[in-house]
């Protein structure tokens, strides 16, 4: 059964794609007048889909909520224990720190002791993962280099570890982001007619406003292309 996000995203994703098929259109033309005498001196015909409107009919048939959180609203579901130990390690190792097993075991404790209590703390500790990571890589990254040796303790070394951490554990949360509860909905005409309350029929309206993009290149050292609107 589908959800009505998923319907939903699958006309989107099939108004993109009739854009697609136009533009491919119109270059085939473009190059039919660039070769032709008289075509040439004229504006090659190019279509847009500005705003498309769509009704069409559903049957709701229940909501899932396949994350509920006895304490509320959060962005984040709580990641185990060895995953949060996984990213400490790629970060200390991403910023050369070495530390003993026993040390790296502390180190482990103290970010899984700072994340559980933000998710104990409730809904409002986890509406932001960018506090949050900041929260435990200024914890971890502090304590990382007290418990380190030799030239590694260094305090310029305090700003590269506290990164790694950060962005570690940022990308951790937004792994786990939380799955919003879901509308389950009919939307095929068969299922549709052989429901049998036509009462309980619902007609979404949508309006789908066209933003186009041109892909550029990137200037300088950076490599790839960005999207800039047209």
């Amino acid at each position: 059964m589908p959800r009505l996000g998923e319907f939903i995203g699958a006309m989107l994703a099939d108004a993109a794609q009739a854009r697609v098929r136009a533009d491919i259109e119109a270059i085939k033309l473009a190059e039919m007048y660039s070769s032709h005498e008289l075509l040439r001196h004229l504006p090659v015909p190019r279509f847009r889909l500005p705003d498309i409107s769509i009704e069409f009919p559903v049957v709701v048939q229940g909501v899932r909520d396949e994350a509920a959180d006895p304490h509320g609203v959060r962005a984040f579901d709580e990641p185990p224990r060895d995953e949060v130990e996984k990213a400490l390690v790629a970060a200390l190792a991403g910023a050369k720190l070495k530390l003993s097993a026993e040390n790296l075991g502390r180190l482990h404790d103290l970010a899984w002791g700072r994340l559980k209590a933000a998710f104990r703390a409730g809904p409002r500790a986890l509406l932001g993962g960018e506090a949050l990571a900041a929260d435990v890589a200024g914890a971890v990254g502090a304590r990382a280099l007290s418990l380190a040796k030799g030239p590694a303790a260094a305090h310029p070394k305090l700003d590269e570890v506290v990164r790694r951490v950060r962005e570690s554990v940022r990308a951790l949360l937004l792994a786990r982001l939380a799955r919003s509860p879901h509308l389950e909905v009919l939307v095929s005409s068969g299922e549709i007619k052989a429901h049998a309350d036509s009462s309980s029929v619902l007609r979404v309206r949508l309006t789908v406003s066209e933003d186009a993009y041109e892909v550029i290149p990137r200037d300088g050292e950076a490599r790839g292309f960005t999207l800039v609107p047209e």
